[in-house]
């Protein structure tokens, strides 16, 4: 009985071990796709900051909407804001940032580059 006890736990050893260092062995997917998969029940929104311009520059959502937001640079850094929501996120070029948000009153929210002097703008609109 004890050496059955041992194999078991060295096998739930090793499992732990390949899924911390080499996770697509046990899953078939990267750790970080898994994590950067999202709920069902969240809208991603994929968002492009090139030439002092966010695209889309207008996002409409409902409150409670959960949302994430995937922020490329395509052209240099930038510093996504939304001040109401206290974000505030660096984006180095040829990088994607995940923002994750869920609205909870309706209201139009302005984002921006902080980088870009305030010319590199968008609303995101909230609605009941």
């Amino acid at each position: 009985m004890g050496k059955l006890l041992l194999v078991i736990a060295i096998i739930i050893a090793v499992s732990l071990v390949i899924l911390k260092y080499q996770p697509e062995l046990i899953t078939g997917k990267a750790v970080k796709d898994i994590l950067e998969t999202p709920l069902d029940n969240t809208r991603v929104i994929d968002i492009k900051a090139e030439g002092y311009t966010f695209t889309p520059d207008v996002i409409n959502a409902k409150v409670n909407d959960t949302l994430l937001l995937k922020i490329s640079s395509i052209d240099m850094d930038y510093r996504f804001a939304l001040p109401e929501f206290a974000i505030l996120n660096e984006i180095p070029l040829g990088t994607t940032v995940n923002i994750e948000l869920s609205p909870k009153r309706p209201g139009e929210y302005t984002f921006y580059c902080m980088q870009c002097e305030f010319q590199m703008s968008g609303k995101l609109i909230i609605t009941e």
